[in-house]
């Protein structure tokens, strides 16, 4: 089977049990491929979805909002929904937060929050909605590990970000936290130490303020942002495999 997915949807049929992979904001498939392969191979059916606005142009992400991240995710949950007996949603980033979203709203079985944020690290997100008018888009700089890692995955990551955009991704964090409460279903949350694009904070508050019942945390120490594809990506792929098996089993 051919797992070079990068830039577009992927679907690794498997099992009676579905797994949505959520990329991060402005990024692309190409850094949940690697974890979702793992999931294949254990036997659950996997799906990537690239989020409205992805994958093509920072102009196409300028003329988005968080409600259009949102309807690509709950779209593709309905998709996987038709073949599979339990859908879970497993997201890195914002695709962590729009996981815990959909679990808010009912329409997941469990979920995986790969470094999903409480808070961003950058002070200057929360002055967005006024810069925007100023400077419409924010310039990226890459370090040569960040370019090793887009090259290696065949991720497509903007080199530019609206600034409308990250308004609109500042809003629905604080969105996400209200609804934390309304997460009952199984959930793994994972963050590292050494994130430097999410708050410090975010992966404690995430698992102390989500009502499930059925929740653990692994806190990492030497993963940067892109916990898929660090240094401890085994391990993140053991431990969300793990809770999988624990908690959505496939009948054999």
């Amino acid at each position: 089977m051919n797992y070079d997915h990068s830039k577009q949807e992927f679907f690794f049929a498997g099992g009676h049990i579905g797994c949505l992979m959520i990329h991060g904001f402005g990024s692309s498939p190409g850094e949940m491929a690697g974890l979702g392969r793992c999931l294949h191979e254990a036997g659950y059916t996997v799906k990537g979805v690239v989020l409205q606005g992805h994958g093509t142009s920072p102009e196409d992400l300028a003329t988005t909002r968080w409600p259009d991240w949102y309807r690509s995710v709950s779209e593709s949950l309905q998709d996987l929904a038709q073949d599979c007996s339990q859908v879970w949603a497993v997201g890195l980033s914002l695709g962590g937060a729009l996981s815990l979203y959909a679990a808010s709203q009912g329409l997941v079985d469990g979920v995986v929050a790969l470094a999903a944020p409480a808070g961003l690290a950058d002070w200057r997100a929360r002055f967005a909605g006024f810069g925007k008018y100023f400077m419409p888009y924010q310039r990226r700089r890459f370090s040569p590990k960040q370019q090793e890692l887009n090259e290696r995955t065949g991720r497509l990551v903007y080199d530019r970000l609206p600034l409308a955009a990250v308004e609109s991704l500042y809003q629905f964090i604080g969105v996400v936290r209200k609804c934390l409460p309304l997460v009952r279903v199984p959930t793994l949350v994972v963050h590292s130490a050494k994130d430097e694009v999410v708050a410090a904070y975010s992966g404690d508050y995430i698992f102390k303020h989500i009502a499930s019942v059925q929740k653990e945390y692994l806190h990492l120490e030497r993963s940067g942002h892109i916990i898929t594809e660090d240094v401890e990506k085994e391990l993140v792929c053991e431990r969300v495999r793990n809770f999988l098996q624990r908690y959505a089993p496939l009948v054999k």
